[in-house]
């Protein structure tokens, strides 16, 4: 689902949902990385999931939920707001 974040048009219901992503210039660069970001995570979840499966072990299982929270929701979510600072500043 996130490979379609780049092509999501500025809506308020799906995507990165930010009071300060409804800009149109904020809103196409962090859905982009968005986008990279999340395809990432769902690789590196799945080779978690086998890895947990093969080796029975909960830190795999950990470590590729908490990837992919980090690279779905912090990574695209901290570059908006950086983004935006660097916006508003040109």
């Amino acid at each position: 689902m996130s490979n379609y974040f780049a092509i999501i048009k500025q809506n308020k219901w799906l995507g990165i949902r930010a009071p300060w992503t409804l800009d149109e210039t904020v809103w196409k660069k962090p859905h982009k990385l968005g986008c990279y970001t999340g395809v990432a995570g769902g690789i590196v979840t799945c080779v978690s999931s086998i890895l947990a499966f093969t080796t029975e072990s909960d830190f795999w299982l950990s470590f590729g939920m908490i990837t992919l929270v980090c690279f779905v929701g912090l990574i695209p979510c901290a570059y908006s707001v950086e983004y935006r600072k660097l916006h508003s500043k040109n």
